[in-house]
């Protein structure tokens, strides 16, 4: 799906990029400051709703 999604967007002229966890979801956040993130609830690591709160609480600083 990540292939096909990604594929689909740089027709459009986005680049995307993957992350294994939400933890690398996060760091990858804070180097490249996407316009758009896609991403699972059930991840390793750290799960989608943590991710996301935790880039929230980035882009609130």
């Amino acid at each position: 799906m990540i292939q096909l999604l990604t594929a689909r967007l740089s027709r459009y002229g986005y680049e995307g990029a993957y992350a294994e966890n939400g933890k690398v979801a996060v760091e990858k956040f804070e180097t490249a400051a996407p316009d758009l993130i896609l991403m699972d609830i059930e991840m390793p690591v750290m799960n989608g709703f943590e991710s996301a709160n935790r880039i929230r609480a980035l882009e609130a600083t």
